[in-house]
């Protein structure tokens, strides 16, 4: 299987981890598509592809985001240069590694030795996030809600499983109780605007 194929069917099979990483996915995916197919129209191929991406992801912000960038990216160049839009592609996929890298710095200011979180849903931000403060900080406590209907947040919790983090699971129905116990909440978020 070639990366185009990879990409094509961890976006449709919804197994991208979380929404930054679906826009990474997304831009990866034009990025290699438009280089790997020289002969063709770039600007009917790329809206074939953003086409796809959008109908296959509709609620995904970051997707709209990567397709909206790679077709400002060809406009900008009166729709001749492949090497423009992958450019402006890998770009996109640094800006949004720097900014999960800004974030996971920042969010470091709120843990402590002993501290409890309560976490809802899935983002790639607070796998990392919680991964790092698991192996920085003593005897932290990672509680999570189910997040129905999906169940997202077990998906963080098989991650800390392999780290030294306690942690509890609650349904969605008692995470105001949770709340009680936690010096913190973080959820997932498809997209954090500056």
């Amino acid at each position: 299987m070639t990366r185009i194929e990879e990409l094509r069917t961890a976006i449709r099979d919804n197994t991208v981890p979380g929404g930054s990483a679906f826009g990474r996915a997304a831009a990866e995916l034009i990025a290699l598509s438009i280089e790997a197919s020289s002969d063709r129209d770039i600007a009917s191929q790329l809206d074939e592809l953003s086409t796809w991406l959008v109908a296959t992801k509709p609620s995904m912000t970051s997707i709209r985001t990567v397709t909206a960038r790679a077709r400002q990216a060809l406009n900008h160049t009166d729709g001749r240069s492949r090497q423009h839009v992958a450019a402006a592609m890998r770009s996109f996929i640094d800006e949004s590694n720097n900014s999960i890298n800004s974030l996971t710095r920042q969010a470091e200011a709120l843990f402590h030795d002993n501290a409890v979180v309560l976490y809802h849903s899935y983002s790639g931000s607070l796998v990392r996030i919680l991964t790092e403060a698991a192996a920085n900080y003593a005897n932290l406590t990672v509680m999570l809600t189910e997040s129905r209907p999906y169940r997202e947040s077990r998906r963080i919790a098989e991650v800390l499983q392999r780290t030294s983090a306690k942690i509890t699971a609650w349904s969605d129905a008692a995470m105001a109780v949770a709340v009680d116990s936690a010096d913190f909440i973080m959820v997932g978020a498809d997209a954090i605007l500056r």
